[in-house]
């Protein structure tokens, strides 16, 4: 009988949090849509964000204050905008350092036009070349960071110190950014 009761009570308060996520979302959906609109995001890409954000929204609307929904639901939008930003940007440089091994390159989303398809491209072959103008220890880190290789197994295969790797990687970055700023990036 207690499993019974415990049950119902379960249905119950999934019931109201659907009713609830139902009425904020339709609240706000149109709200994060031109939100995301204002910022400039592709509809396809938005579509994707708002997406990510209503799941979100679902899982922690309980423990919602209800203090500032809209500053919420940016502040959510902006993570996951930045966080799909970062990925990209991220299987952009795996790419451009995995054109130059003989084992090929690594399969990445296919950007969202033709005009990118080319910028990608030929951005990711001057990012490969930029890499390899690198001199160790700056290109070694950050060939092996952009495998996957986490700071303390880096300092260990290179027998330097892990703060130094952090050092190495950011100038690493800095020296990649002039290079590709350098040749119209």
């Amino acid at each position: 009988m207690n499993s019974a009761i415990q049950s119902n009570r379960q249905q119950t308060a999934s019931t109201v949090q659907n009713t609830e996520f139902e009425a904020f979302y339709d609240e706000y959906a149109r709200w994060l849509m031109l939100l995301l609109n204002n910022w400039s995001v592709p509809v396809h890409i938005a579509e994707d964000i708002s997406q990510a954000v209503w799941l979100k929204v679902y899982r922690s609307l309980v423990s919602f204050d209800g203090a500032s929904p809209r500053a919420w639901l940016a502040s959510i939008a902006r993570n996951e905008l930045a966080s799909l930003h970062r990925t990209k940007k991220s299987q952009l440089m795996r790419r451009a350092v995995s054109t130059n091994r003989d084992d090929g390159p690594l399969e990445i989303p296919v950007p969202y036009s033709a005009v990118e398809i080319l910028e990608t491209d030929e951005q990711t072959q001057q990012l490969g070349r930029c890499v390899e103008t690198l001199t160790d220890p700056h290109g070694e880190v950050v060939k092996q960071v952009l495998s996957g290789n986490k700071y303390e197994v880096i300092a260990t295969n290179l027998a330097l110190a892990k703060i130094r790797i952090y050092k190495v990687f950011h100038e690493a970055k800095a020296r990649l950014r002039s290079c590709l700023e350098v040749h119209g990036w």
